[in-house]
């Protein structure tokens, strides 16, 4: 499965039944224990909705958005469009550049409690290291996210790939 940031899809539900089952998703809630969580925020006007993860920054730019309208024809269909939080990922990508930077352009490193000029191999592992921590934090903020919420999106209103 790859990843797309427009898609369309078809449902089986006509229009105003996608509108209400989108706001029943918008009123939904998901529980762990006795704790419940929303499960997703948004608003719908008209035939155009947004949905978002659930977050606490005021504009929503840190958290992944999925816009979409629906189209009311025979079968009904849904455009979505994939809004990533490119701050987000532009601060990664800035302190992804300066920890390479500071890796392979140290002069002296202290390795094992000796302090040394670490070789080549020993600036790729941790390279290496960087990368990995940050391609991480980006799924788990980022594309995570919205799988989870195209997930909900495509259970609501029973969704179909139109390929």
């Amino acid at each position: 499965m790859h990843f797309k940031l427009k898609k369309t899809f078809t449902t089986s539900l006509s229009a105003t039944e996608a509108t209400t089952a989108l706001s029943k998703l918008l009123n939904s809630r998901s529980k762990f224990l006795f704790f419940s969580f929303v499960r997703c925020f948004g608003s719908i006007s008209g035939n155009e909705f947004t949905l978002r993860t659930p977050n606490r920054d005021r504009f929503g730019i840190f958290h992944p958005k999925i816009k979409g309208s629906i189209h009311p024809e025979n079968p009904t269909m849904i455009n979505t469009r994939i809004v990533p939080p490119y701050l987000v990922i532009c601060i990664y990508l800035i302190f992804l550049v300066y920890g390479l930077q500071v890796i392979f352009y140290t002069d002296k490193m202290t390795i094992n409690g000796v302090s040394r000029v670490p070789e080549l191999s020993e600036r790729i592992d941790v390279a290496l290291l960087v990368i990995a921590v940050f391609s991480i934090l980006l799924y788990v903020n980022i594309i995570w996210p919205l799988k989870r919420l195209e997930a909900y999106l495509k259970a609501a209103l029973k969704l179909e790939d139109r390929g």
